[in-house]
């Protein structure tokens, strides 16, 4: 299995797990658990993340010197981690300290998985690599449901989750510090890149991440806040039912383009890396948007076969009110970001500002409605609120990336007759036929109208598409 396959693999077993779990949990439970685990994500990035991405851009084959390097730079942000801890402990709720603690382990244990992973990608030992999330999925799908049915609480999930990555750390840093073959152990390293130089590259991205993570925290945190655990487990689930869904996608049609638009740079010169990424914002587009409309003509039925009754109702008008802020911020990450990364200026201020724009809108909405609470007119607004925010940045971003161009009318005429090749038949058997088998079989037809539809009209240059073909020997 490649690396790219087993990363989505495993987007897709984190997306099933928190479905699982809430099913569960229940609301309340699921809310505290979901808090722990965004707020082990937020402090993982904040302390951890550089070093990853330090592991991805510099580690080697026989690089001993920088692995120590990361070693000792992993233990010092331990200490950093915990002393951030220390000082947020008095701001947070009391009443469940031993969640707290755990949120605190999670991040310790999934940012020492990540760097260790992130060496095996560097060195590109995609069997290792796949084994790794192949072990680290496999605990996690049968421990956190099995720890969350026998004990219900919030702890019990964390703490089994949190053992799940404790032992696949384990096995990956066995894993990596194996030499694949003799001549790999004895390559000769290259001057070692001071703590101070992985950080500067590390750290535009960092900051942008953790502008984005803060937001969805604090969507989480202002459902706790106005009406209690049982409202931000709805909510949570919601939104992570999203944002996972369109990331997963997102990353998945990412990890193939983006790198069509590397060779097509390297081929034949920057002109045409513009024009793929040009193509590939366009499949990127027509994907997601389809994804979206989709989603909000068949929420109604899938919440009955995915989400438990205590759930139903507000789950999927969450959904359908957080979908289009989602939307927006995938095609933020997916389809205008590209411009900038391969222009090699995902460290310049723009990129890293326009987190903040977004922050700075989403903040000054939440401001505003915090009167009127989560429920309600709320609820309704934080749907608009995001929305606006993520619109505000991605006109931010595509105005100030290098080369960006927006999708032509010609295009845009085709993607509309793809749209509405799934959008009717989709409406219209709805209407006929309720409930879940109406709507697999709206969701079918639907794919199927836009498919056809899209290749009828080359959508986006999806009849010029080649997939690679493996060599013959």
């Amino acid at each position: 299995m490649g690396m790219s396959a087993a990363f989505v693999l495993s987007a897709l077993v984190q997306f099933l797990l928190g479905l699982v779990v809430a099913w569960l949990l229940g609301p309340a439970e699921f809310g505290a658990y979901a808090l722990a685990v965004a707020a082990g994500i937020l402090l993982q990035t904040l302390c951890f993340e550089w070093l990853r991405l330090a592991a991805t851009r510099f580690f080697h084959a026989g690089a001993a010197g920088l692995r120590r390097r990361l070693v000792v730079a992993f233990l010092a942000s331990v200490v950093g981690a915990l002393l951030v801890a220390a000082l947020a402990w008095p701001l947070l709720p009391g009443g469940r300290p031993a969640l707290v603690a755990l949120g605190v382990g999670l991040a310790l244990g999934a940012g020492f998985l990540d760097l260790v992973a992130a060496m095996l990608r560097a060195r590109f030992r995609e069997a290792d690599y796949a084994r790794v999330l192949l072990v680290r999925n496999a605990l996690g799908i049968t421990l956190v449901p099995l720890a969350a049915s026998l004990g219900g609480t919030a702890e019990a999930a964390a703490s089994a989750l949190f053992a799940s990555l404790v032992v696949a750390s384990v096995a990956a840093w066995r894993l990596e510090a194996t030499p694949t073959q003799p001549e790999e152990a004895a390559e000769p390293a290259p001057p070692l890149p001071s703590l101070f130089a992985m950080a500067g590259y590390s750290g535009p991205v960092v900051v942008t991440n953790l502008f984005y993570l803060a937001l969805f925290f604090g969507v989480r945190s202002w459902a706790a806040l106005t009406g209690g655990l049982a409202l931000a487990g709805q909510v949570s689930l919601a939104l992570d039912f999203v944002l996972k869904l369109f990331t997963t996608f997102g990353s998945a049609l990412d990890l193939w383009l983006f790198q069509r638009a590397v060779q097509a740079t390297r081929a034949s010169g920057p002109e045409a890396g513009q024009a793929q990424l040009h193509r590939n914002q366009e499949m990127v587009l027509s994907i997601l948007l389809a994804m979206a409309l989709g989603l909000l003509l068949v929420i109604d039925a899938l919440e009955v076969l995915l989400v438990r009754p205590d759930f139903r109702g507000l789950f999927g008008h969450a959904v359908m009110l957080m979908t289009p802020g989602i939307f927006l911020y995938a095609l933020i990450q997916y389809a205008v970001h590209p411009y900038a990364q391969l222009a090699a200026r995902t460290g310049t201020l723009p990129v890293t500002a326009l987190a903040v724009v977004v922050l700075a809108a989403m903040g000054g909405g939440v401001l505003a409605l915090w009167p009127a609470g989560m429920g309600g007119a709320g609820m309704a607004g934080i749907g608009l609120v995001l929305a606006g925010s993520m619109a505000a940045g991605l006109l931010f971003l595509a105005a100030r990336s290098p080369g960006y161009q927006a999708p032509s009318p010609r295009f845009l005429g085709k993607l509309t007759l793809a749209i509405l090749a799934m959008v009717l038949p989709v409406a219209l058997l709805r209407q006929w036929s309720g409930g879940l088998p109406g709507a697999i079989a709206a969701m079918a037809l639907g794919a199927a109208g836009f498919g056809l539809a899209a290749w009828l009209v080359d959508l986006a240059g999806l009849r010029q598409i080649r997939l690679p073909r493996r060599a013959v020997s």
